[in-house]
């Protein structure tokens, strides 16, 4: 990222600009309007070493009405004024914005940055020579609601002068996107961060062993069927479905958690074996991959002889091959006379077949 280098003299600065760059490509709308706010930001920090105070709701364009503004090169204040305009059209206006729109607005950034770098950040750090960015196929992995939400999460942080960030840091998010915190539970005064990637998980009943039942009875009053649905605070959820107390809450909270790390777990044994286009099948903390040969095993009495009952309540719902196997493997509890020991049972046998 062309901005790396500012991370030592501002780390908050540096990754805002970080993610402006991800919207050159991924989200020109996004680019145009978030670049006032770093415009913004900048005159900020420069009243703050001016010593100069500002009266409240002083905005962008009344710094740039101000003829005194910081003896500023006219070229430095061109650039502000057309990336203020830029976003205020982007803003105000349905029209589609255009890939050449954000390109420009970055050029103009970079002589601001230019400017500022050398007149107040730091006057020995060498600014490197204008380049575009360039459009990475990782990068690209980012969802635009996801990079929308770091931009705006950054943007309150750069705008109420925090030392500390939430937001996940950029190499992470690369290398793994759908990490930004979208929301933020609580319980009994604990928090628990909700990743992007996880806002409209299903809450499936089967993976929550102890509280499979409080899910179910939940879901039964439409309640808790989605990540999204549950409520900020859960000290409260168990007032929602009959004789339930705040402890079956409590013990879905530990689950929940358990959930979401093995679901960032997941998320990263897929990301280390995208392109692969085999199947996955997941079961308590474990993966097993379906190749080829594994997945052309038939599912009867020779693969399951101790589970004919399993094997015929499979092969009714059309489950004949490994192949076609639930990739959430606990499902296949839900059959009746099929426990869990049986669950683990075919798992392993799983394991032990198919090997090269």
């Amino acid at each position: 990222m062309f901005y790396q280098f500012l991370e030592k003299e501002d780390l908050q600065l540096a990754q805002f600009l970080e993610e402006l760059e991800l919207a050159v490509f991924q989200n020109p709308r996004a680019l145009l309007t978030h670049s006032r706010t770093l415009i913004e930001v900048i005159f900020q920090k420069i009243d703050k070493v001016e010593g100069i105070e500002r009266p409240f709701g002083f905005k962008l364009v009344d710094h740039l009405n101000d003829q005194s503004l910081y003896e500023m090169p006219k070229a430095v204040y061109e650039a502000c004024e057309k990336i203020r305009l830029a976003g205020n059209k982007a803003t105000h206006q349905i029209e589609q914005v255009y890939l050449v729109q954000s390109l420009i607005v970055w050029r103009h950034i970079y002589d601001v940055m230019h400017w500022y770098t050398e007149t107040y950040l730091s006057p020995d750090l060498e600014m490197p020579p204008y380049c575009d960015p360039k459009m990475n196929d990782v990068l690209r992995t980012l969802e635009i609601g996801e990079l929308t939400l770091r931009l705006e999460q950054l943007e309150k942080q750069l705008q109420e002068g925090t030392d500390h960030t939430e937001v996940v840091p950029l190499e992470q998010g690369v290398t793994l996107p759908g990490m930004t915190t979208v929301r933020t539970l609580t319980f009994r005064e604990e928090s628990i961060d909700i990743p992007y990637f996880l806002r409209d998980a299903l809450l499936l009943p089967q993976r929550f062993e102890k509280s499979e039942s409080y899910l179910i009875a939940l879901n039964n009053k439409q309640e808790a069927r989605f990540m999204s649905e549950l409520p900020y605070s859960l000290d409260e959820l168990h007032t929602r479905t009959p004789r339930r107390k705040q402890e079956h809450t409590a013990v879905f909270v530990e689950e929940l958690k358990h959930f979401i790390e093995e679901e960032i777990r997941r998320k990263q044994v897929r990301a280390d074996r995208q392109g692969d286009g085999e199947l996955l099948l997941f079961y308590e903390g474990e993966q097993l991959v379906i190749t080829e040969r594994r997945a052309a095993i038939q599912i009867d009495d020779e693969l399951l002889p101790r589970s004919p009952k399993l094997v015929e309540h499979l092969q009714r719902d059309g489950i004949t091959s490994v192949g076609l196997l639930p990739k959430e493997f606990v499902l296949i509890g839900k059959y009746d006379q099929i426990g869990p020991q049986r669950v683990r049972d075919f798992w392993e046998i799983l394991k032990k077949t198919g090997r090269e």
